[in-house]
């Protein structure tokens, strides 16, 4: 599970910027803010030697 656990006031600070950006939260999860303003939840794994990036829904 994630290490690196950011408080809830963290991500719901996060505001567009002028490039897509992530807030990090460890083993692969991550926070994805884009330049629109849309904040969704990430994680990226490895199977079968293959890089995958799974949506996990928005904030």
């Amino acid at each position: 599970m994630a290490k690196n656990i950011n408080k809830d006031v963290t991500y719901k600070a996060a505001k567009s910027k002028e490039k897509n950006y992530m807030i990090n939260d460890g083993d692969g999860l991550f926070l994805f803010v884009g330049k629109n303003g849309a904040k969704l939840w990430r994680f990226i794994y490895t199977f079968n030697k293959t890089r995958q990036k799974l949506a996990l829904g928005s904030l």
